[in-house]
């Protein structure tokens, strides 16, 4: 990574920002309270990385995400009797758990009854680091979701105001 890219993470990524991401990855395969075999889970997710790509497996992680950091969410909002999704910016816990939701949380329950198997988490990573895949997909899917109602961002009363000179010169405002 180049000074100009670390530069620019910096500057949206806090500073324990990744590694909060990686105690709730870690986290994610916790099974019936098992958190041994979770890290067992883990050490061979980095194995197979190291694997496959031949490059630090921690640093790979960080790119990865990277490239799915979002940096804004979803509220609703209520206009008649339905809820649009309106962008807003998401916070540090919302951000980890976006990541998670695109990575692995799709993947669970499709393999076998614990979860998922390291296998299919490594092709999952390797695909978003190679700039493919289903996770940027459903990155690039919550986006377009999102964006679709930026619209409702101003609401009407100030839409709709008018901002009048002469009444603000009569209560001794000056421009």
């Amino acid at each position: 990574m180049q000074n100009s890219d670390r530069a620019l993470y910096s500057l949206i990524v806090a500073e324990k920002e990744f590694w909060r991401f990686l105690q709730k990855f870690v986290g994610l395969f916790i099974y019936r309270g098992n958190k041994a075999r979770a890290v067992k889970f883990i050490d061979k997710l980095l194995h197979g990385l190291k694997r496959e790509l031949g490059r630090d497996p921690m640093v790979v992680l960080y790119l990865v995400y990277l490239k799915l950091f979002p940096l804004f969410s979803i509220t609703y909002r209520r206009m008649g009797n339905r809820y649009q999704p309106v962008p807003k910016l998401a916070a540090k816990s919302v951000r980890c758990v976006l990541v998670l939701d695109w990575l692995v949380r799709g993947l669970k329950g499709k393999s076998n009854r614990r979860g998922v198997r390291a296998n299919d988490v490594v092709a999952l990573i390797v695909d978003t680091y190679h700039n493919r895949g289903r996770a940027l997909a459903l990155k690039k899917a919550f986006y377009k979701r999102a964006l679709s109602g930026r619209h409702l961002l101003s609401s009407y009363k100030v839409k709709n105001r008018r901002f009048n000179f002469k009444k603000k010169r009569k209560q001794g405002i000056e421009f």
